[in-house]
């Protein structure tokens, strides 16, 4: 599956509710019990909220992060009112690589619902 126009829809989910990872087709808020969520999302410096990327930029990342975690399903994670891309990895491995190579400040470890962080972040290049 090609994912397309996925910052425009994104978007959408500034207006839910709660906090939590909300199935990117429904809408609903979901709680996985496997693998960990992972994104490519960076906040830019500037304060924006969207990060630092143009749509067909946002566009191309997903469909790539997509087949990198295997993902069956994409899902929208939504942190203080503000939605970002969200992955589920099954392989814990390959979500840590990912969290490192994004400069991600963690992963979400679903089945002990933890957050594992990120020895290497910085937060000068993705500020939260």
């Amino acid at each position: 599956m090609q994912y397309q126009n996925v910052l425009q829809k994104i978007k959408s989910f500034e207006c839910k509710e709660r906090d939590g990872t909300y199935d990117w087709n429904t809408g609903r808020l979901v709680t996985l019990r496997f693998g960990y969520m992972v994104t490519f999302h960076q906040n830019a410096p500037d304060g924006s909220k969207y990060g630092r990327y143009t749509e067909e930029e946002y566009d191309k990342l997903t469909n790539e992060m997509a087949q990198r975690t295997k993902s069956q399903n994409i899902y929208v994670g939504v942190y203080r009112n503000v939605p970002e891309i969200s992955f589920c990895c099954e392989d814990m491995e390959t979500a840590m690589e990912l969290m490192i190579e994004y400069n991600q400040r963690s992963i979400w470890d679903n089945q002990y619902e933890r957050e594992i962080m990120n020895p290497k972040y910085d937060s000068n290049n993705n500020p939260i």
